[in-house]
């Protein structure tokens, strides 16, 4: 109903790049995001080389410093998203507790697949005639896309930019207050 009312996350398997540990390799990228529900603004979004609870807090972490506290989060069924630790941060930060996907039905997660669809045909897409080697170019390529191209952009079924819908309820939003749950 509001911004922050519900967040959703999900993992992207993305491209490969070069691996900076093994010369003549490469590894695979993957991007966690989170969006909110209410106005699809991208909250906070970060590639990395490994799907572990590390990559998956800092996006977390960035995105309540940057857009405050969901009230509730939506998560896939990801091993990764089931961790005792994550359940705990959200606990402890007075987030209502995560509500899951169901296996093998994803129907109620369909606001995230569908970016993770527009990221496949648009980003990754466009991705693919740059000359980008390195997880920090791919991480700005990506904030660029995401400030220049789709928070700009009118959706389709709100009618409004991402960035314009969240703001017009910013009255609601909760702020966390210092606590050191996600270590250093």
């Amino acid at each position: 109903d509001f911004p922050n009312d519900l967040w959703q996350s999900d993992m992207l398997v993305g491209p490969h790049l070069p691996d900076p540990d093994r010369p003549g390799k490469t590894r695979r990228a993957s991007l966690f995001a989170f969006l909110d529900d209410h106005s699809r603004l991208i909250l906070h979004g970060r590639w990395a080389f490994r799907e572990n609870l590390p990559a998956l807090e800092l996006v977390f972490r960035r995105a309540i410093q940057k857009h405050a506290l969901p009230r509730r989060v939506y998560l896939t069924n990801g091993q990764v998203y089931r961790s005792g630790h994550m359940r705990q941060i959200v606990a402890t930060l007075g987030i209502h507790r995560i509500v899951f996907t169901q296996p093998r039905r994803p129907i109620g997660h369909g606001k995230i697949e569908a970016l993770n669809r527009l990221i496949r045909s648009a980003f990754l897409a466009e991705l693919k005639a740059s000359h980008i080697t390195t997880l920090d170019a791919l991480n700005e390529a990506w904030g660029a896309w995401v400030d220049l191209y789709y928070h700009p952009e009118v959706h389709s079924e709100t009618g409004e930019t991402p960035s314009a819908r969240w703001r017009k309820g910013v009255e609601k939003l909760r702020v966390a207050l210092h606590r050191p749950l996600f270590g250093p």
